[in-house]
């Protein structure tokens, strides 16, 4: 019996190693049939929360707590599940108790300060969160609590902790993160940006050495086999920035590949299934995941995460395929000198030679039905910011409020998932208590893509942030006929609104500098509320623009492509 039962574990855990997470359950489920152990329980739990199953891991991690062997694991566990479900305070008092623990258990100490953050009990988080790092080092998800926690007491100071501790720390974990967050702030010389993703880029250079030699033979015209990398093959804003072209890249003889780096799937998924080989790589190693790229021969891996969580950009240092690119789910240079290229518009990344020019930028196309668009409630001019709330900083509330000032009676909207935390409210709320505004409401966006689109119908025109531009948000509203008004700056991730307004043929929404945003904006004012007939005339713009041709973004796409294979084959 129990033979047979550590044969099902086995079978199950390279079942889950290799991304059939169904098959994994079904052998467990097996297993725990057969006997019912703890140890078994405990798998099954912890499985089901990596699937993002946090309501179904609940009573098998809960029967797993009965046993002293795998209590302490086993309660950690179920914290984070119950967390997941929204019982974040059952959650802290279950880890309370291990956490007092001397040594604490490390999951413990990584699941209490995820906990404490989403309580806005920052210090208390914090605290637990560095406890974890002292112990290992090295955990990317250890130096991302610690921040996030600290976050909330002190913002710069926070991000100057977690770069100090990146910069004394072999490897690449929380110095990514350091570099990732900061594109946020707003007070930040771009050269010290620069600095953060080059040091980045250099550690990765530094620790792989890049693939030589590759299967496929040096033929200028021969079919290519694409290679697509990333996290956010679901609902996500990289769906809708690469389903909107990659089916007709396949239609132009693309043979087309995913590698997906997180369990979650979801409708969207399966789109992408539809379009290629799919292949789950959450749970391999790097070098796994480049010796599959080069079983595969793989002629061009396209990187979609860069430096975001749940990337992997040391593959771009191992360059497993011949060429290797990034960009559309990055808005920075990652600095890795193996890449091939970057995508970017016209202007390129400061410091790095090595474009992949594109022009449109981004194609879009929205994931599901977008809502109906109907006149506003309000007789008011709304103004509306629908963002992630790290966005919004203190230069570009200060923007915002002489926007209010300048067009009377006007109100703002802000609205971000983020705002279900207080502490998050409070930061925002801060900056503009400092300037005087008080016509400014925070609200916490739907979940569901249905009600968040419906929001834009409450507004009269968006405004956007500045260094960190909109990109999904601005494309949101203008399908839903709200005009954007951006400020354009230098770097790329401050010229992306500008960029894409610029493809769209709204010139005069985008402003050079603070004075001219304000005049963009008092001109959207003077024009008053747009009519639902109006707005569905600006609806119709961008279905009939270059931003959402999904055809001919392929072809400049797969000819920008061949051209570097080109160059490949004939050095």
């Amino acid at each position: 019996m129990e033979g047979r039962i550590a044969q099902l574990i086995d079978s199950a855990k390279r079942k889950f190693q290799l991304g059939n997470g169904e098959q994994a359950i079904e052998l467990l489920e097996r297993a725990i049939d057969l006997n019912g152990e703890p140890q078994v329980q405990l798998l099954l739990g912890q499985l089901l929360l990596e699937m993002d199953r946090p309501a179904e891991a609940l009573d098998p991690l809960e029967r797993a707590t009965n046993s002293e062997l795998t209590r302490t694991a086993a309660a950690s566990a179920r914290a984070l599940a119950l967390s997941s479900t929204g019982q974040n305070e059952a959650a802290y008092a279950l880890l309370l108790p291990l956490v007092e623990q001397e040594p604490a258990p490390f999951e413990a100490l990584l699941n209490f300060s995820h906990v404490c953050f989403l309580l806005d009990r920052g210090e208390e988080g914090a605290v637990a969160a560095r406890r974890a790092l002292k112990r290992q080092p090295n955990s990317s998800t250890a130096a991302i609590n610690t921040f996030l926690c600290a976050r909330t007491l002190d913002e710069r100071g926070a991000w100057r902790e977690l770069v100090e501790l990146a910069m004394s720390q072999p490897g690449t974990a929380a110095l990514r993160v350091a570099a990732a967050e900061s594109l946020y702030f707003d007070d930040l010389d771009e050269s010290e940006v620069i600095a953060l993703h080059r040091e980045v880029g250099d550690r990765l250079g530094k620790t792989y050495s890049p693939t030589r030699r590759f299967a496929g033979t040096r033929d200028p015209q021969r079919t290519l086999k694409i290679g697509f990398l990333s996290p956010d093959f679901r609902s996500h804003p990289v769906a809708s920035f690469t389903l909107s072209f990659l089916r007709f890249l396949k239609e132009l003889g693309f043979e087309l590949s995913f590698y997906s780096l997180n369990l979650r799937e979801d409708s969207v998924t399966e789109r992408f299934k539809e379009l290629g080989d799919f292949h789950a790589c959450a749970r391999l190693r790097e070098t796994a995941i480049a010796q599959k790229c080069l079983s595969d021969s793989i002629d061009v891996l396209f990187d979609l995460a860069g430096y975001t969580v749940g990337g992997r950009p040391e593959l771009l240092a191992i360059r497993p395929a011949p060429l290797v690119f990034s960009g559309i789910g990055y808005p920075a240079s990652l600095q890795i000198e193996g890449l091939t290229g970057e995508l970017t518009d016209q202007g390129g990344h400061a410091d790095w030679p090595r474009p992949l020019i594109q022009n449109p930028l981004l194609c879009y196309e929205p994931t599901e039905d977008v809502p109906v668009i109907e006149a506003s409630s309000s007789g008011d001019f709304i103004w509306g910011a629908y963002c992630n709330a790290k966005k919004i900083n203190r230069q570009t509330a200060r923007l915002w409020s002489e926007v209010l000032r300048a067009t009377p009676g006007s109100r703002l909207r802000c609205m971000s998932a983020q705002f279900s935390k207080s502490s998050e409210r409070s930061r925002v709320s801060r900056f503009f208590d400092e300037v005087g505004i008080g016509n400014v409401e925070l609200v916490e966006g739907p979940v569901d893509y249905a009600g968040y689109m419906s929001e834009f119908n409450a507004v009269d025109g968006i405004l956007d942030t500045y260094p960190f531009n909109g990109a999904t948000t601005t494309l949101d509203a203008l399908i839903m006929g709200v005009p954007v008004v951006t400020l354009k700056g230098t770097s790329h991730r401050s010229r992306v609104g500008a960029s894409l307004l610029e493809e769209f043929g709204h010139l005069e929404w985008i402003a050079n500098d603070s004075n001219a945003f304000i005049e963009r904006a008092q001109q959207i004012f003077a024009a008053g509320k747009r009519p639902p007939s109006h707005r569905i005339a600006l609806r119709n713009q961008v279905h009939s623009s270059t931003l959402m041709d999904g055809r001919q973004y392929a072809r400049w796409f797969g000819l920008a492509v061949r051209s570097h294979w080109e160059q490949y084959c004939n050095p």
